[in-house]
């Protein structure tokens, strides 16, 4: 093998990997990586219920996220939430909304409730 095929729709990582991608690259996998490493262990061990059921939840995720307004800066916030704080962002990322705040909470909340309940940690 001479190349690797990386898939980057994080949305659609279970599908680029069945359809023989080497790997993923992606924007939200910093924010929830346990959910990405369990779905990647549930392909490698052919546990597809448990990946297509994980892969919904992620999709999930990731559409709130992007609701929450500016992709970058709501995913730093997420971040921080959850222990990593990066730093201010620069321009012209904007802040989240303040008034969204209490989203991001709840999204990194419920991020790591699903991971609890996938035993993925």
């Amino acid at each position: 093998r001479d190349f690797l095929i990386v898939n980057g729709a994080d949305d659609q990582y279970l599908a680029g990997r069945l359809m023989c991608a080497d790997a993923g690259i992606g924007g939200t996998y910093g924010c929830m990586p346990e959910l990405y490493l369990f779905l990647e262990q549930a392909i490698t061990e052919k546990r597809f219920d448990t990946a297509q059921a994980l892969q919904y939840r992620i999709n999930e995720f990731i559409f709130r996220l992007k609701n929450i307004g500016n992709f970058m800066a709501a995913a730093s916030e997420i971040l921080k939430y959850r222990g990593i704080n990066i730093g201010p962002r620069r321009n012209p990322v904007p802040n989240v909304d303040i008034a969204r705040l209490n989203e991001v909470r709840t999204l990194s909340e419920d991020i790591s409730a699903c991971a609890e309940a996938f035993g993925a940690r």
